[in-house]
This record gives C-alpha cells, sequence and structure tokens, in this order.
C-alpha cells in the first residue's frame, strides 16, 4: 500500500455542533437478548448529563417501534453531574418482545431493525433528544476440536467475507459511498467484512453494514504494527458484529503489559510498575493473566513458567 500523505494536516472527518437543554442524553447504548427465536429481550443503558448549577428532576421517556413499545423512568441529578440510567425487563416488562423481527446475517434472513426513540424531559419541556437504531439478536461462540464456531440467535453460522484494507486509500469515503460498498458485499454472498487493523470507524460503515446483514470482525488497532510483538497478533483481536456490538473485548492495559514483558523491552507501563512493591508487581501480572484465561483468549502456550519467573 503505498504512503498516504495529510493525515495530520488538518480536519479529515466531519465537524459538527450539538445543542440541548440541561441535561444532555450521552451515548445511549442498546443490548438484546434472544432467549429464542420467539422471544428478543432489550435493555437499555444511557449516560445523563446535567450542565447547569442546580441538582434538577425529570424523566427519560422511550418509544421503540416497530411494536410502539413505550417506557418511561425518572431521574434525579446534582449539579454538574453525569450519571448512568438503566432502563431493563426487571422494571419494564414490555421490553420482552414477543415473536420479535430478528436481525440475521446476510444468507440467513432479513436483517431486520428497530428504532428507540430517546427524549429527556426537565420541567416538561423537551431537553435533549437521541434515536439508536438496533438489530434484536444475539451471538454466541463455543470451539471444537480447536475450530472457533460463531452463532447468531442460536443458529450456527457460515462466514464469508473479505478483508476491508482501508474504505479508501485517501480516507475520502463518506456516507452513501459505504452503502455502495457495503451493499456490493451484501451482494457477493458475504456476510462478514474484517476491518482491517480498526482502520474504518465511521458510523455510516457500521450503520449500512446493520443494513447489509454484514457482520464485523473489528480488529484491535494496531494489532498488525510490524513494531509489536508477536503476543499482540491473534491476542489483541475483538469480534465487533453489526453496529458495534462487541462479543470479546479485554483490557488493552493488560494485554500490552504482557507483551512488553513478553518481549523484554521497556514500554510506558513496566517502568511504573517497577517502582512498585514486589507484591503490587506480582499483582499486575497475575491478574491479566486470569483475565485473558478466563475470556479463553490467551492460550497456556503462549507463557511458560519461566517467562512469568523471570520478570521478578
Amino acid at each position: 500500500m503505498p504512503y498516504v500523505p495529510g493525515l495530520l494536516n488538518g480536519i479529515t472527518d466531519d465537524v459538527w455542533f450539538e445543542t440541548s437543554g440541561g441535561v444532555s442524553i450521552v451515548d445511549p447504548w442498546i443490548r438484546t437478548k434472544v432467549p429464542s427465536k420467539g422471544e428478543g429481550i432489550v435493555s437499555l443503558e444511557t449516560e445523563l448529563c446535567n450542565h447547569s448549577d442546580e441538582t434538577v428532576q425529570g424523566v427519560l421517556r422511550g418509544v421503540i417501534r416497530p411494536g410502539e413499545i413505550v417506557f418511561e423512568k425518572p431521574f434525579r441529578i446534582d449539579a454538574g453531574q453525569q450519571r448512568a440510567v438503566g432502563v431493563h425487563p426487571r422494571e419494564f416488562p414490555q421490553l420482552k418482545i414477543a415473536d420479535p423481527a430478528l436481525w440475521w446475517p446476510n444468507g440467513y434472513g432479513d436483517p431486520n431493525l428497530y428504532t428507540c426513540e430517546l427524549t429527556c424531559e426537565v420541567g416538561g419541556e423537551v431537553s435533549d433528544r437521541r434515536t439508536v437504531t438496533f438489530g434484536i439478536r444475539e451471538y454466541s461462540y463455543d470451539f471444537a476440536e480447536g475450530v472457533f464456531r460463531l452463532s447468531v440467535n442460536g443458529e450456527r453460522i457460515f462466514c464469508k467475507g473479505g478483508n476491508w484494507g482501508m474504505s479508501e486509500w485517501l480516507l475520502r469515503c463518506r456516507g452513501g459511498e459505504y452503502d455502495l460498498k457495503v451493499r456490493l458485499h451484501r451482494e457477493m454472498n458475504y456476510n462478514m467484512i474484517r476491518n482491517w487493523i480498526g482502520s474504518t470507524t465511521d458510523e455510516e460503515f457500521y450503520e449500512a453494514c446493520d443494513r447489509y446483514g454484514i457482520m464485523v470482525w473489528d480488529d484491535f488497532w494496531l494489532n498488525s504494527h510490524p513494531n509489536l510483538p508477536d503476543l499482540w497478533n491473534g491476542t489483541l483481536m475483538t469480534l465487533g458484529l453489526g453496529g458495534g456490538d462487541f462479543l470479546i473485548l479485554f483490557l488493552g492495559v493488560a494485554t500490552l503489559l504482557l507483551a512488553e514483558w513478553y518481549q523484554e523491552k521497556k514500554g510506558p507501563i513496566r517502568p511504573m510498575l517497577e517502582r512498585q512493591s514486589p507484591f503490587l508487581q506480582w499483582v499486575a501480572i497475575l491478574v491479566p493473566l486470569v483475565v485473558l484465561f478466563c475470556f479463553g483468549v490467551l492460550r497456556a502456550d503462549y507463557i511458560s513458567s519461566d517467562f512469568i519467573y523471570k520478570q521478578f
């Protein structure tokens, strides 16, 4: 790939201004589960930020369409604070949807999508609005004889796809161009795109993948960089599915620490830890190991007892 000039020459992406009242909705996120093909469970998490200098009370309202599923939840936020608000089926049984229109990968069914319109009201007036588009789907995986197997909504999926090196050489792909490129993947009977080292981050890309039933294998950023140790490759990989739903996501700092020790290199983390007590140093290496082993990401043959012992 030829050198791409001008990446540090100024603003290269969209710029916009947003306005709201005293309380704004921050990063709403919807998670879905599919216990059976006849039931879908929806839950919502969002942050509410109070920009005013006084405590406020209000109501977070939502409408999910199709189905006209309505919910509302009161909130109270102290002055200048930001707090999480959750909307879950245990409080709102209407979020257990019977016979939902499930989202399916290309070739297994239609990529049905829902919308959730959120409204934050304070003093009877609308302070902020957000609309979230989502599919009701659930991913799962297992290993059989060393083979990674992916399922969507309980159905085993045969993944077919290609490597998305970049959206365009000078990163000029925008808006409708993503729609065309992803639609062509669908017409080639693909159902997955590998986002090489996470090089494409535009929302339009993920939105197009949602619309056309394309799953996304999202690489961890820079996981193929030649200056990084081999431990990064194959370990620092996240499986991003649809519009950014992550099946596997673990602490990059923990793995960076292991990578530094694995290569016996001095990095940004190790000097800081060497100033700590031996007990804290042992905690710093054992906790990441336990986390990675629990997720089934790091195999035992990557690290030997000699490797661990020689660090201290």
